[in-house]
């Protein structure tokens, strides 16, 4: 039925009747097959020869998720916070982007940047408030946030960046005073 339905929407010169039956191929390898290396590959050809769209992006989101490929769930959500033109959505993409970053990959500094990009404050702060084993670490995440919140408050952020940045000073002092 795969490689028929890929015949035909090769043969065909209707676009929409071509991406159907490319989308029939995506969900019978997810939900019929349970093969979810064949169904990431079908929906990423939905996407290379039709286009990306919520669709695609939702069920390429999910299958890469399951399938545990952070890596190329961060860059698949990069590439959407990309195309987004609607800041709403934009700043939810950036806010799971930086949700991956930090729980999946323990990227703290890139998920600071992606919260800040969000103008996500609570998360950041979350982020600068976990403590590592490695100091220097640390360090880095407090003083990036620092940068990021000071970034945003002067160029009008409103009181969340600034109150992050009064916060991170504070935590980036006491945790330098402890390493000495």
């Amino acid at each position: 039925l795969v490689s028929s339905l890929e015949a035909r929407a090769t043969l065909t010169k209707e676009k929409q009747k071509a991406r159907a039956d490319r989308v029939q191929i995506a969900r019978i390898r997810s939900d019929k097959q349970k093969d979810l290396p064949g169904a990431i590959e079908a929906w990423r050809r939905v996407q290379s020869v039709h286009g990306a769209d919520h669709e695609s992006f939702e069920a390429l989101s999910e299958l890469l998720a399951a399938s545990g490929l952070f890596p190329d769930l961060t860059l698949h959500l990069s590439e959407e916070v990309a195309r987004e033109s609607d800041p709403e959505r934009k700043a939810l993409l950036r806010r799971s982007l930086g949700e991956v970053q930090e729980q999946r990959l323990d990227a703290p500094l890139d998920a600071l940047d992606s919260y800040a990009a969000a103008g996500d404050w609570h998360s950041a702060v979350r982020v600068g408030g976990v403590r590592h084993d490695d100091s220097a670490l640390e360090i880095r995440v407090l003083e990036r946030l620092v940068t990021l919140a000071v970034d945003a408050w002067t160029k009008g952020g409103g009181e969340f960046p600034e109150r992050t940045a009064d916060w991170a000073v504070a935590e980036l002092a006491q945790r330098l005073l402890e390493v000495g």
